[in-house]
């Protein structure tokens, strides 16, 4: 899915399966966002490698659409915003992982929210 050394282009949202982010050995399930801090904090660092584990389905959005998004819709910004800073403080002190993974409704309603603005703008291809 994501090759380790990649940069960021693309914001992954996890509709259905597992991943798992091999370079810090964390399993991710529905609903979750991949790729999202790095995009909204505009870091050009290498990404980690990231596999699926099982059969999974993704929505992957251009890094210049998720801009586009943030910018037009304050809501949607604000929503990745809570989930990104969650996220950072996570990999600060990866104790915390599991309760940032028991309680990121935000993930899910950015998700839904992002998904209804690509609807809108005729940008879904199914």
């Amino acid at each position: 899915m994501i090759k380790e050394g990649e940069r960021p282009k693309y914001l992954y949202f996890l509709i259905e399966g597992e991943v798992l982010n091999v370079n810090l050995n964390r399993v991710y399930g529905d609903g979750s966002m991949i790729g999202d801090a790095d995009i909204i904090m505009n870091r050009q660092r290498a990404l980690d490698t990231i596999i699926t584990l099982k059969d999974s389905f993704f929505v992957r959005i251009a890094k210049e659409v998720v801009l586009n998004m943030v910018c037009e819709f304050p809501e949607i910004a604000q929503e990745m915003m809570l989930t990104v800073k969650s996220k950072e403080t996570v990999r600060l002190d990866p104790s915390l992982f599991y309760e940032f993974s028991k309680t990121s409704i935000g993930v899910k309603r950015a998700l839904q929210k992002i998904y209804a603005y690509l609807k809108v703008t005729d940008q879904v291809k199914e």
